[in-house]
């Protein structure tokens, strides 16, 4: 008897294990995060442009504070800032090759002026610090990605931009020039 009753326990709770293991026909329930106090972001209608403006955005088309905006968070020789100058470069490449679908004849020069202009001075004076990176960066990804040695892959720009005309050049000269004149 005392030899059976260990056994009886050991026998019921192996049991209870395994029924546990079985196939259930009911979902596991899962847990749903509370909601936080900080608003999560949604998406934005597309802005509108300027009718006076040379380009005309497509439906898919980002607005250009979208690819410059990100310029203004970082600065040069900090942790990371040549993967950001790879990043930020082939992001203006892609916003103005888009641009260039919509109107080849476009000039970026009024955009750029009126999101330069609604900088804070210290934003403005961090456009200008990272803006030589960024150039070169660009520059070298439609010229010559191997002299990147990297940087382009470890930055997750997978895109081939040595096909893209010498239109680019039309983006980064007008940046260029509002340098100059500010």
């Amino acid at each position: 008897m005392k030899k059976t009753i260990p056994c009886t326990l050991a026998a019921l709770t192996l049991a209870v294990f395994l029924s546990g293991c079985g196939d259930k026909s009911q979902p596991t329930p899962t847990m749903t995060p509370a909601p936080s106090a900080t608003p999560q972001a949604t998406a934005q209608p597309m802005e509108t442009m300027d009718p006076m403006t040379s380009m005309t955005p497509s439906a898919t088309m980002a607005p250009l504070s979208d690819v410059l905006d990100p310029i203004l968070d970082y600065g040069p020789g900090t942790a990371g800032s040549s993967l950001k100058e790879v990043s930020y470069a082939a992001g203006l490449l892609d916003w103005w090759e888009e641009s260039q679908k919509n109107d080849p004849l476009a000039d970026p020069t009024d955009q750029l002026r009126q999101w330069y202009d609604a900088l804070t001075p210290e934003q403005q004076d961090a456009f200008r610090e990272n803006w030589n990176g960024i150039r070169t960066q660009g520059h070298a990804l439609v010229t010559d990605p191997d002299s990147l040695e990297g940087l382009g892959e470890s930055a997750g720009v997978t895109k081939d931009y040595t096909g893209l005309s010498d239109s680019y050049n039309t983006f980064f000269d007008a940046v260029d020039k509002l340098l100059e004149e500010k």
